[in-house]
């Protein structure tokens, strides 16, 4: 044993910052924070910018998040505060993430802000990037099995948070789904389920959303039955926090109807579906999203109950 540490000695000492440095104090806080109190204070004046646009991106408007994010990117970049930028830069690439939508494109945005997180020792901050890092892979599995690995090691240096580490989770899921390996993906979004049950609550977004994943999985395999009972179980929840009448409930009605056509429920596909569409215009307006959603699913409830005509007439 002791033959071994001396070998690695060596190592070690060429690890050691220079003596001067040792009564640095300046040096050593660097060492340990990550940045300079000049760094800090350059990032301070932006942060109310950040916390702006990420209100906007968890209300889902996309629009004028990046309306508010996308000025302060260059002050960052112009006022050397490399903490703040991993934060802007992770929004910026988690608005791809949410929307599903130029995947590819945020890979290198989220890949600059966990060198970054990782430069300035926001171990936590680099496990939330690392997750939606592997997300972009979308259903790429040889870009997934590179990324995959690091990822798992930032997250597990981090001490494995609950939300990343569901989050990874439910990237691999997707990833999976993306691919066509619904049993797969099904076993990954159950294990994020977990994950975020025990360490952030049954009813938490992050667990309920992993459910509703889970259950488009499982409604691709021989398992198809248990798709019905958790969606329903996510609808409960989200009711309980929500109320009734919350336009948030929108996807999940859909996802429900969803399964109520693929077992034929059409009825009850249609009932769910009109409740969804007053939900709809009720929150967001005519201009909502969903309704397209709604339209599309209320024409193949009401010709699978034999009601073409009206079908047609949507």
């Amino acid at each position: 044993g002791d033959v071994d540490v001396l070998d690695k000695a060596p190592d070690a000492v060429a690890n050691l910052p220079p003596l001067a440095d040792c009564a640095n104090a300046a040096h050593l806080r660097l060492e340990e924070e990550g940045e300079t109190a000049a760094q800090r204070a350059a990032g301070k004046p932006l942060v109310a910018a950040l916390d702006e646009a990420t209100a906007q991106l968890l209300a889902g408007m996309t629009g004028p998040m990046h309306g508010t994010l996308d000025p302060v990117l260059p002050r960052l970049r112009k006022a050397d505060a490399p903490a703040t930028l991993a934060e802007a830069l992770f929004l910026e690439g988690r608005a791809s993430v949410f929307a599903k939508d130029h995947l590819r494109q945020a890979r290198p945005v989220l890949g600059e802000a966990l060198g970054l997180a990782l430069q300035t020792r926001r171990d936590g901050l680099a496990a939330d990037v690392a997750g939606n890092l592997v997300f972009t892979c979308e259903a790429d599995e040889e870009a997934a099995s590179t990324v995959a690995p690091f990822a798992r090691g930032v997250i597990e240096r981090a001490g494995s948070p609950a939300y990343a580490d569901s989050f990874f989770h439910h990237a691999l899921g997707f990833i999976h789904s993306a691919a066509g390996h619904y049993p797969e993906a099904a076993k990954e979004f159950e294990q994020a389920a977990s994950i975020a049950s025990a360490g952030l609550g049954p009813e938490h977004p992050r667990t309920l959303s992993s459910l509703v994943a889970e259950a488009a999985a499982l409604s691709r395999t021989r398992d198809a039955p248990r798709a019905l009972d958790l969606v329903l179980r996510v609808l409960a929840a989200q009711e309980k926090a929500l109320g009734p009448n919350n336009g948030r409930l929108v996807p999940t009605l859909l996802n429900l109807a969803d399964q109520y056509i693929v077992h034929r429920q059409f009825q009850k596909a249609q009932q769910v579906l009109e409740r969804a569409q007053t939900l709809a215009q009720k929150g967001f307006g005519s201009r909502s999203g969903n309704l397209n959603g709604v339209k599309a699913r209320l024409g193949v409830a009401l010709a699978g109950e034999g009601r073409a005509d009206q079908a047609a007439a949507l």
